[in-house]
């Protein structure tokens, strides 16, 4: 049975404390109104954001003292913490400070809101040329994330959620960013692969093919292969980071003719040159992917 697409055409309850153990550490998570709070995760939290103000080292029994929680606490929290990156410790002071990874989350989100702000005009200009639904991607994590849409004015148009994190492998704008990632990164992308209609690619080596016509034609298409009444194009966006974005045109099926397809693509291509320019991407500078890169 095909799995249930969330794109569209327009036209229990919690016990009060649960405790969870995870390695060494007891997880309570407390309920408050309809919201549940991991206690752990909070005091961890805490440590973060007061490291973070700190303008010196910390010890552990100075943590303890100012927020008020014992010093096995304090030692497990900044024990895990520093096991994925984000504190470390003086060998010789045994004291601790925060590392730069925090920053480089930071400096992430800060990214994606610049490409945000750079894109939205032309995305306007695109979709009012076009009239049909507009949209932002983004990879975030392992996921592909719409984070704009300008719908069509026709009656019978795409909706795409704003937030939605639709299949990579089974949409134009995923499929046209996961052509540019490493091989790791599309086997992990392959053994999630869904059947949602008898369009959607099946297995890991008629994925590779179709990617590697992506990377030729410049840009990706999407013949109903997550919901059969819906198809769209993608274009990447080029960064400094490689292809990490792209826009996509979503429109019925029934108006993807071929000649569409030309005019479609030809615009769409031409944004998205725009944006990327905007990035700071030059064509004779542009990243390769790992596939290019292997072919020389």
């Amino acid at each position: 049975m095909a799995a249930k697409s969330s794109a569209s055409l327009s036209s229990e309850a919690f016990p009060q404390t649960v405790f969870v153990v995870v390695g060494a550490l007891c997880l309570e998570f407390k309920e408050t109104g309809d919201t549940i709070l991991d206690k752990t995760t909070s005091k961890a939290l805490l440590v973060l954001e007061t490291l973070a103000r700190s303008n010196h080292t910390r010890g552990v029994t100075e943590l303890a003292d100012e927020l008020d929680l014992t010093k096995s606490n304090i030692y497990r929290i900044l024990h895990t913490l520093e096991m994925h990156g984000y504190v470390r410790q003086d060998a010789e002071t045994e004291r601790y400070s925060l590392t730069l990874k925090m920053w480089e989350l930071g400096s992430l989100v800060v990214s994606r809101l610049d490409l945000r702000q750079e894109a939205l005009g032309e995305l306007q200009r695109l979709a009012a040329k076009i009239d049909e639904t507009v949209y932002l991607s983004m990879l975030i994590g392992a996921d592909i994330v719409h984070v704009h849409m300008i719908e069509s004015s026709k009656p019978l148009r795409a909706h795409l959620p704003i937030g939605g994190r639709p299949p990579m492998f089974a949409t134009a704008t995923g499929k046209v960013i996961l052509a540019y990632q490493p091989d790791d990164f599309i086997a992990r992308v392959s053994r999630t692969m869904t059947q949602y209609t008898q369009k959607t690619v099946k297995g890991l080596e008629a994925l590779r093919t179709e990617l590697s016509e992506i990377r030729k034609r410049g840009y990706a298409i999407n013949t109903g292969e997550w919901n059969e009444g819906i198809c769209g194009l993608a274009a990447p966006l080029y960064s400094s980071s490689g292809v990490t974005a792209a826009i996509g045109i979503g429109l019925p099926a029934l108006r993807l003719t071929p000649k569409r397809i030309k005019d479609l693509s030809r615009d769409m291509i031409d944004t998205a040159s725009t944006i990327s320019a905007r990035l700071g991407y030059q064509p004779q500078n542009r990243m390769k992917s790992t596939h290019e890169m292997k072919a020389r």
